[in-house]
């Protein structure tokens, strides 16, 4: 039997972390949207840069200038931002994140413009790993931005009687608890449901897989049995 003061504590903490969620949402979408902006422009002026570039060398050699219309320098921007997204989400973060075994000294931060040339020059895979993780960041913020929506709408959809049922009983005893424990009071689906929707909420321990077992963290079981009056 579910303890009115476990499912008024889960109502209570759904709203509060889909409250928490949307802030981080909006925050993040936020902030994504000014770091892509600043990229598509960035890179509308390396396109720029490199265009007059080849211009100026076609004019000296064959007397012929190549002019690439603004129409198209956006397009290619906007191209460049979509592999972005593309390049953000087939790449690890753990992989950006292993640099090569080398001595670094120094950050290429901390030196003048020409010297951090050569450091990234002179350390070519550990700073294309830096200069990819900076330009993924945008397309993270906007992929976190989704996955905190997405979380939202799990935790509106939660069922709070089965996960009340689930932390009634983990409370009541001292150890993790399988599905075998819970055979009378629910069914194979509303378990699994529960187990899905208890993965929402810190504190709440998935100790094995097969089968699966549940428990709390220290904390979390004595908010629960001192608002349950355990």
């Amino acid at each position: 039997m579910v303890s009115e003061p476990i499912k008024i504590w889960l109502r209570k903490k759904r709203r509060k972390e889909m409250a928490v969620s949307g802030f981080l949402s909006v925050l993040s979408l936020l902030s994504g949207l000014v770091l892509l902006f600043l990229t598509f422009w960035f890179a509308y002026g390396i396109i720029w840069v490199i265009t007059s570039g080849v211009s100026a060398t076609s004019e000296l050699f064959i007397s012929r200038s190549v002019f690439l219309p603004h129409g198209w320098r956006l397009a290619l921007s906007g191209a460049f931002i979509v592999l972005l997204f593309i390049g953000s989400a087939r790449t690890s973060r753990e992989y950006l994140g292993s640099y090569p075994r080398d001595d670094y000294p120094v950050s290429p931060a901390t030196l003048g413009g020409g010297l951090a040339l050569v450091w990234l020059l002179s350390h070519s895979e550990a700073s294309s790993k830096m200069i990819c993780d900076l330009l993924y960041t945008g397309p993270r913020l906007i992929a976190g931005a989704w996955n905190l929506v997405r979380r939202i709408i799990l935790l509106k959809n939660i069922n709070e009687n089965c996960c009340g049922e689930v932390l009634s009983r983990i409370i009541a005893s001292d150890r993790s608890i399988s599905k075998s424990e819970l055979e009378f009071e629910l069914s194979d689906s509303q378990w699994f449901s529960a187990a899905r929707d208890l993965r929402l909420f810190d504190g709440v321990l998935f100790l094995d897989k097969n089968p699966v077992r549940l428990s709390l963290s220290d904390d979390l079981r004595g908010e629960l049995r001192a608002i349950a009056g355990n």
